[in-house]
């Protein structure tokens, strides 16, 4: 997979072929631009993915050609010359480019439809992780990424949550930029988190995860915990609706009549 987002959806999959077909995956990542490099993403990523019942190994991928040129015959992105894959198959899960669901199905119905695999089978939680951070303990915690304008919504009612409950939240995220950028952060306490087990640990440890799409909306996915997201007004939106048939813990908002959140606020 490529950046962080479209490889942390990638890991639910993993773990629901690998439960199906019982086996453990050799799992190999390749570079399509991560923001923070590929070695450095691997490092923080590789404690969080060994320790996985289900992950044999996890290494970066290095004889293969990058063709970001695709015919519409072409299901990935990449070419492998690693002869032991060859040999022994591998998926590539970058092919869900190439998915007839795209766009109008949720990412998991697009995954369980590609690798034929059962959804509400198995748990929907894909990764073990059970460290906590007790500042984030019984928190409501927001995460609101701005870099990408056409992933906000500002019809998302954050008012109505905090004049509930701003004693309870607080605002995470890699750069203060988000937080000065967030029109309701007057009186809510900003922690900057720089690495990716503390992202895992931060989104773990509270009651409530409120999110736009971002690589942190993966995490949260993975790890299944309570989590409102922030949907746009785009097309992206239909990866997410579906998802709350699969996952009791799956809350989004586009707008007042298209939500599934109206009572998640009495969350306590």
């Amino acid at each position: 997979c490529g950046k962080l987002g479209d490889f942390t959806h990638s890991l639910f999959a993993i773990h629901k072929i690998c439960l199906t077909e019982n086996v453990k995956a050799n799992l190999y990542m390749y570079d399509l631009g991560w923001e923070f490099g590929i070695e450095n993403t691997y490092n923080e990523l590789f404690p969080i993915l060994v320790r996985q019942p289900h992950i044999n190994s996890f290494e970066i991928l290095k004889n293969y050609k990058l063709d970001p040129i695709q015919n519409p015959n072409q299901s990935t992105p990449i070419e492998i010359f690693d002869e032991k894959l060859l040999d022994e198959g591998y998926i590539d899960l970058g092919e869900y480019i190439r998915s007839p669901l795209l766009y109008k199905a949720c990412w998991s119905e697009i995954y369980a439809n590609m690798y034929k695999f059962k959804l509400n089978k198995f748990p929907y939680q894909s990764i073990e992780f059970d460290e906590i951070d007790s500042r984030f303990e019984n928190k409501i915690i927001l995460h609101r990424r701005t870099t990408s304008q056409n992933r906000l919504n500002n019809s998302f009612p954050y008012q109505e949550i905090l004049d509930k409950y701003k004693k309870d939240c607080i605002f995470i995220s890699t750069s203060e930029k988000d937080y000065n950028e967030f029109p309701f952060k007057e009186g809510i306490e900003f922690h900057k988190i720089d690495k990716m087990i503390d992202w895992y640990r931060a989104i773990n440890s509270g009651n409530l995860f409120i999110t736009n799409l971002s690589g942190p909306e993966a995490i949260a996915k993975v790890l299944d915990v309570p989590r409102i997201i922030e949907l746009p007004n785009t097309i992206d939106a239909n990866h997410h609706f579906r998802e709350m048939h699969y996952s009791k813990n799956f809350f989004f908002y586009l707008d007042q009549e298209k939500n599934n959140c109206k009572n998640i606020f009495n969350y306590q």
